[in-house]
């Protein structure tokens, strides 16, 4: 059974009898910190406010979100992660052609498609680094109404360079396309972001998370940046009560959090360094420098069907990504999450395992 995503540790916990906390999982792409203490202390004050409906506006969190993004509150729609407000957006918009890129965010074409949307793809190809080609792009945004790519780019971890993307909004204001930029990552490259752009363009909107920097997948919180009237017509589709009290405080809570957030970017910077290090000295594989909080790898070796490592791997309690289901990517291609010295070491000393087996 091939798992259209990372991070489910009740499906291996059951397959193989190991309990959930007895796995280290390098499928999804976590701080390895966790959530932010403070995080956790909202939480807990917040379990009073549990026997009221949440507030359906969310306006502590968008408050919260206007100081530290400096962009007006009504340019901000909070969702039950960024998932939820990837799949309102082509049903609201009523999007009929759909162009996504290939590897990406797997759900980006599944909620075009269950809206109705006809999609089409654009390869990012290896020997460009996994970067989209201009003239290519420029060509296939002719007739389409909405356009999603993410940057950071999931699972690459390609970045789109900032002047490279406005000239990509360009583009697509010119073939009349909606642009959705997925900044789940943008934590680890701030500088590239275009939320600026966002708020002031009825055709473009930026997508983030608390998921991945902020360590708190299990609360489901995320937001999008647009025009205010994007996000008016957005919010009069969006089912109320999606986000949860202790959700909206634990996010507010992390954004004011600035040790943690030091902590996160430096151990990150660290360990990424550490990790790509070790993976490059183990034979059968090619893994690609990394920009963010995940490395993609490729097997080079006899062992080439990262299905099999994978499983093979979780059965001795480490997940990893098989990226086969990835359009774009074949299945020699797997990726790994960043996390702290000891655990990135053990992950090497499996994988150099594993691949000295077969390979003898």
């Amino acid at each position: 059974m091939t798992l259209p995503h990372g991070g489910n540790i009740y499906f291996y916990a059951d397959k193989y009898g190991i309990p959930e906390d007895g796995f280290l999982d390098f499928s999804a792409s976590i701080n390895p910190l966790g959530p932010s203490k403070a995080a956790v202390r909202a939480m807990k004050d917040a379990v009073p406010s549990l026997v009221n409906y949440p507030d359906p506006r969310c306006s502590g969190l968008k408050d919260a979100l206007s100081v530290h993004l400096d962009v007006l509150k009504e340019s901000l729609l909070i969702g039950n992660g960024s998932t939820e407000l990837i799949y309102l957006i082509p049903r609201a918009l009523k999007a009929k052609k759909v162009l996504v890129f290939a590897p990406t965010f797997s759900d980006y074409a599944r909620a075009s498609g269950i809206s109705g949307a006809k999609v089409s793809h654009i390869t990012l190809r290896e020997k460009d680094g996994f970067l989209p080609d201009m003239d290519r792009l420029k060509s296939a945004l002719s007739g389409m109404d909405m356009f999603f790519l993410c940057n950071p780019n999931n699972p690459t971890g390609a970045v789109i360079e900032k002047d490279a993307l406005l000239d990509i909004l360009g583009m697509a204001r010119k073939a009349d396309a909606f642009v959705v930029v997925d900044e789940a990552f943008i934590e680890y490259a701030p500088g590239h972001s275009v939320i600026n752009e966002a708020v002031q363009s009825k055709k473009v909107a930026v997508l983030r998370n608390f998921t991945k920097f902020y360590g708190m997948p299990g609360l489901r919180a995320g937001y999008l940046a647009a025009d205010p009237s994007v996000v008016e017509k957005l919010g009069a589709a969006k089912e109320p009560w999606s986000v949860n009290t202790l959700a909206e405080r634990a996010a507010i809570a992390s954004l004011s959090d600035e040790a943690y957030i030091r902590r996160s970017l430096n151990l990150v910077e660290k360990e990424k360094e550490h990790l790509y290090a070790g993976l490059s000295e183990i034979t059968g594989l090619r893994p690609y420098p990394p920009s963010v909080n995940f490395i993609l790898v490729k097997l080079t070796g006899r062992w080439n069907n990262a299905a099999e490592l994978s499983e093979s791997l979780a059965a001795k309690g480490i997940l990893i990504r098989d990226c086969s289901n990835f359009r774009g990517l074949d299945g020699r291609f797997f990726r790994v999450a960043v996390r702290g010295r000891e655990d990135n070491d053990a992950l090497c000393t499996a994988l150099r395992e594993s691949l000295s087996f077969t390979q003898a």
